[in-house]
């Protein structure tokens, strides 16, 4: 069972170590679940640790002192350098969730800004490209995740504004055709899917409300955005 408290202490920690790197901290960006909830408030549990690597020819050392750092936070039972990813897979006390930390090598047009958290600066992706990222994973990846449909409901209420060369260079469609499929993706989805995977990730409440009202508003907001767009 998750210790969320545990968990998120876990997080901020291994980030206060790679952010005060002199290396790390100029040649990777945070982004993600874990990203969102620490500086846009997104409203539920995030578990991993997502950056894009934006310096390529620093691959190997950031590689390297990822792989001297995590290990003082638990086991490193996994890492690896493949064609588009850094990862590491850590284990920080038995009976107790993973962290994955994955580092993506891809090209990115995705802008990071300089944030504090507890007096950590850190390079993290701006709002604008969060969103649009967001929306470009439920549109495009192969197994859907629920939490990315959970984030777009979030994203999208805050009323955030998309970035839009973002949204076409990872699905190849402009904004409205690409709210127009999300749209209809969700349309075709049972309730139930909402809550997959996430039971850890939410309060009581919160659980409550996905499953009562989680696609419904999802909807709205998507239509909303059609509409503007008009």
């Amino acid at each position: 069972m998750l210790d969320q408290q545990t968990h998120k202490q876990v997080l901020v920690q291994i980030l206060k170590e790679i952010y005060g790197d002199m290396i790390l901290r100029k040649t990777i960006g945070f982004k993600g679940g874990t990203a969102a909830m620490l500086f846009y408030d997104l409203p539920r549990m995030s578990v991993d640790l997502d950056f894009d690597l934006l310096v390529p020819e620093s691959e190997s050392e950031v590689f390297e002192r990822l792989d001297k750092q995590l290990p003082q936070f638990g086991r490193v039972k996994d890492s690896y350098q493949k064609r588009h990813t850094l990862f590491f897979l850590l284990n920080y006390e038995v009976k107790q969730r993973n962290v994955k930390i994955e580092i993506s090598r891809r090209s990115t047009l995705s802008k990071y800004e300089i944030k504090d958290y507890l007096g950590i600066s850190m390079l993290v992706m701006a709002k604008d490209a969060m969103v649009a990222n967001k929306l470009a994973a439920l549109l495009t990846r192969e197994s859907p995740a629920a939490r990315d449909f959970f984030d777009t409901w979030f994203f999208l209420k805050q009323n955030w504004d998309i970035n839009a060369e973002i949204v076409k260079e990872r699905t190849d469609m402009h904004l409205a055709p690409a709210f127009a499929a999300a749209l209809h993706k969700v349309e075709q989805l049972s309730d139930k899917f909402f809550m997959m995977g996430m039971g850890e990730l939410l309060t009581p409440s919160q659980k409550d409300w996905v499953r009562n009202k989680g696609k419904e508003e999802l909807i709205f907001q998507l239509k909303l955005r059609l509409e503007l767009l008009k």
